[in-house]
């Protein structure tokens, strides 16, 4: 378990990495507090045991990632940082039975932070071949979320326009689909036929599968 000292030099770990950040011309910060991290796992009573201000209590829970929400606002700005969350991930092998009630509750008390977004992937099929719950629609999520909604999680182009037009999320994401189609706006846009990811070459060194899809002619 972390110690407070710990705690404390991850916070400034942060800080510094995101003043490098500026430094270099970003314009912003995406926050990874999913997929099982470590700040996903601050999150989750399923996976907090912590007795000290860091668990316990949702607001115990939520103060990690709070206090690093503050440090980097406070360096590149507010507004510019964005957030990852996966309230539908499987907390060690096992889908998270208070993910329902306490994901809902943490948007809540995001909303009230000028963030630039907050990116929600949802349930897969690969989280479903796992043993995955059906996890909280996008809908759901919301409704519960008053700034700018991403959404992800294998999402075609069809059910991301369905997705804009209801109002279910601010902006789609596509991760796999744009590793394989580095012109992915262009193909949407033309309704042009998509590579397919090939998911051998995902975690492999050199340019297969990397730098070597194909792009549309002109």
């Amino acid at each position: 378990m972390l110690s407070a000292d710990d705690i404390a030099a991850t916070t400034e770990a942060f800080e510094r990495a995101a003043r490098v950040v500026k430094d270099a011309g970003f314009d912003m910060i995406e926050m990874h507090a999913s997929s099982g991290n470590l700040f996903d796992r601050f999150l989750r009573s399923a996976t907090n045991a912590r007795t000290d201000a860091y668990g316990g209590s949702l607001a115990g829970r939520l103060r990690l990632l709070q206090e690093l929400l503050d440090r980097l606002q406070a360096v590149i700005g507010a507004g510019r940082v964005g957030l990852k969350l996966s309230p539908s991930a499987m907390v060690d092998g096992a889908p998270d039975p208070a993910a329902r009630d306490e994901f809902p509750a943490i948007l809540r008390e995001l909303s009230a932070r000028e963030l630039a977004y907050v990116h929600v992937t949802r349930t897969t099929a690969d989280d479903r071949a796992r043993g995955s719950g059906p996890g909280l629609s996008f809908a759901e999520l919301r409704s519960h979320y008053r700034g700018t909604l991403l959404g992800a999680g294998d999402l075609t182009q069809a059910e991301a326009e369905v997705l804009l037009k209801e109002g279910q999320i601010d902006g789609a994401v596509f991760g796999r689909l744009f590793i394989a189609n580095p012109d992915l706006p262009a193909r949407f846009a033309a309704r042009a036929a998509l590579n397919p990811p090939d998911r051998a070459t995902f975690y492999t060194p050199g340019a297969a599968g990397f730098t070597d899809y194909p792009r549309l002619p002109g």
